[in-house]
């Protein structure tokens, strides 16, 4: 569990190393579910799918976000639950990327 900003940032900084290891190219977000919970939350479900130059899928995981509409009309992530996605990375990557 990540509690503080620094921590998200430094999850995904590493996250971001690895990927670059992969040689990915572009990254797919499917929404596949939006609900409104009340006038300023939301609840969405996602699929991340990550395609190499080739445009082969190299891996993909889920996530799901809770939104706060702000004043602003931007969405603000509250909350969210990400499926495994370090795993299904790990299992991609070559062994001296596997420990960053």
């Amino acid at each position: 569990m990540l509690n503080t900003e620094d921590e998200l940032t430094q999850f995904f900084m590493s996250f971001q190393r690895k990927l670059s290891g992969l040689s990915i190219e572009q990254c797919e977000p499917i929404i596949h579910q939006t609900l409104r919970l009340s006038d300023a939350l939301f609840f969405t479900t996602m699929r991340w799918q990550l395609l190499n130059h080739n445009n082969e899928l190299i891996m993909s995981w889920s996530s799901s976000y809770t939104l706060q509409k702000m004043d602003d009309d931007q969405l603000k992530i509250i909350v969210t639950v990400v499926d495994d996605e370090n795993k299904q990375l790990e299992a991609c990557l070559p062994t001296e990327l596997k420990n960053e």
